[in-house]
């Protein structure tokens, strides 16, 4: 499976629990999507490859442990809730505002038995020591796999899609 050796080229082994709830996650994209357009992107290996790896290469810059994490704006849960699933011994708080995103996020949430991941919509920013969000002040430290980063003063990182970077930047 193409998904399982580009994450093995970054050194994130998916073993088979952590498969199993990629691929029960990609299923509830897909059926949710039907319903709330949560993504453009539906074909099986499009979101293993687009999604869920593009989520994953966040690693090349940042080496996750036990961090407690904020994902502003997780959207479908993008890069968030994959790195939840792939980095169980982590806590991760969602931040969403669309409240069908969020009844998505909180049914993956409780499908996969997802203990270490939050989701709400008022975040106390100062408990996390790594924060992912779309607004930003600082100087590119690191890009690829779809997501840039900057090193902020206190030596924590700003991740944002290169999505999200060009639709709010006009």
């Amino acid at each position: 499976d193409k998904f399982i050796e580009e994450c093995k080229k970054i050194n994130i082994e998916i073993t088979d629990e952590i498969l199993s709830k990629l691929i029960r996650y990609k299923d509830l994209l897909i059926k949710w999507n039907k319903k709330f357009n949560l993504t453009t992107i539906v074909l099986d290996e499009d979101i293993f490859l687009k999604h869920f790896y593009d989520s994953l290469c966040i690693t090349k810059a940042i080496q996750f442990n036990n961090q407690k994490l904020c994902d502003f704006g997780t959207g479908a849960g993008f890069p968030g809730m994959v790195l939840a699933i792939v980095f169980s011994s982590g806590n991760f708080t969602l931040i969403e505002s669309n409240n069908k995103k969020i009844l998505f996020l909180e049914a993956v949430k409780v499908d996969l038995d997802l203990e270490n991941v939050e989701i709400n919509g008022s975040p106390q920013t100062s408990t996390y020591s790594l924060i992912l969000e779309w607004e930003l002040d600082s100087k590119i430290k690191w890009q690829d796999g779809g997501f840039e980063a900057f090193l902020l003063d206190n030596d924590s990182y700003l991740l944002i899609s290169e999505e999200t970077l060009k639709n709010s930047i006009k």
